[in-house]
């Protein structure tokens, strides 16, 4: 499944802005209209940039992620949201 990399406005008017995956932009827009924010740009991104980009929560490893035995890429699919 593309990830994608999106700017947007919230019901309140706040720039938002975040790294999702969907299967296509009409997808993610679906997905993001009923958390109530609407897009503005969106830019399909290659995982090998999100994954480099992965943050981790203060005082973390990051390599291997939180004694993680699974590969980054299989960590990084757990980290984004359903």
């Amino acid at each position: 499944m593309p990830v994608y990399k999106y700017k947007g406005m919230n019901d309140a008017g706040k720039a938002v802005n975040g790294i999702r995956n969907a299967d296509n932009p009409r997808a993610l827009r679906s997905l993001l209209r009923k958390e109530n924010i609407f897009l503005t740009d969106v830019e399909q991104r290659k995982i090998a940039r999100v994954a480099a980009r992965a943050t981790f929560p203060p005082g973390a490893a990051r390599s291997p992620p939180w004694n993680c035995r699974c590969s980054r890429d299989s960590f990084l699919r757990c980290l984004q949201p359903a």
